[in-house]
């Protein structure tokens, strides 16, 4: 398993509340509209440029691999734990990819909306405080990953004195990639699931 940041299990939403939310995320991911309306979702919380919505970023992969540790735990591991190290995992993915630090929370909130949109009469204040307590656990082990991703951060360099020369710019390779394909594992958790990229 992916090594783990701590994470407080006082984050982590209540068992009950982790046990509705994985009923709601199999009926939204079961939803043929869900892919379409969580593109509409990005292209109004995103701003136009953010490399979130560049055309060869996966965005259906992306909301299936969301979702999915919470709709089929068993599938990472069966553990909250496992769970978490997924979203840790995507999230050292979108940091590899280059992505700003806000792209988890766009990612997060177009995935909660777009379960709203979806869900009609079925969404109501029991579904939305799930959702909110989701999205909270979720950003927190998305920025996690991003954390992890980046390592340790380097002490500051001492400043030069009047008389000292300036140090000379550092040679070294920015962040070595985690993957050679990140999104792999992302598709490989589509397996088996809705076909997100086909709108209904």
């Amino acid at each position: 398993m992916e090594h783990l940041l701590p994470q407080p299990a006082e984050r982590r939403p209540a068992a009950e509340t982790v046990n509705e939310l994985r009923a709601s995320c199999d009926a939204v991911l079961a939803r043929e509209s869900f892919a379409a309306t969580f593109g509409v979702r990005i292209a109004e919380l995103v701003p136009v440029g953010h490399p979130l919505r560049a055309p060869e970023i996966p965005l259906a992969d992306l909301a299936v691999a969301v979702l999915d540790p919470v709709r089929d735990p068993d599938r990472y591991g069966g553990a909250v734990d496992h769970v978490e190290a997924r979203w840790q995992q995507l999230g050292a993915w979108l940091c590899e990819l280059g992505m700003p630090d806000d792209a988890g929370h766009h990612l997060v909130r177009a995935v909660a909306r777009a379960a709203r949109d979806v869900s009609g009469e079925e969404w109501d204040s029991g579904a939305s405080s799930a959702w909110a307590a989701l999205q909270m656990w979720m950003q927190q082990q998305l920025d996690a990953g991003v954390e992890r991703a980046r390592g340790p951060r380097p002490p500051a360099a001492p400043q030069p004195g009047p008389q000292e020369p300036s140090p000379e710019p550092s040679t070294l390779s920015p962040l070595a990639p985690l993957g050679a394909s990140p999104f792999a594992a992302v598709r490989a958790a589509s397996a088996g699931a809705p076909d997100l990229r086909t709108s209904g």
